[in-house]
């Protein structure tokens, strides 16, 4: 059976030893945040509608949510 790979455009994703990056698309929202561990991190705008965020020492299994403005 052959492998197949993919980029992963949104949610969460290793992208290094503890390191998380979240992404998220939300055309017409004007803010998103992450609450991860009872937190809550404000995510930067990116181009085409996307938010995101890398947040370092992050377990695997970590529960998290994207918060819309409304």
């Amino acid at each position: 059976m052959e492998a197949n790979t993919f980029v992963k455009s949104w949610g969460s994703e290793y992208i290094e030893d503890g390191v998380v990056r979240f992404r998220l698309w939300a055309h017409g929202q004007a803010s998103i945040s992450l609450r991860l561990d009872g937190e809550t991190w404000a995510m930067r705008t990116a181009k085409d509608g996307w938010f995101e965020l890398e947040v370092a020492g992050i377990s695997p299994g970590a529960e998290y949510q994207f918060v819309l403005a409304n």
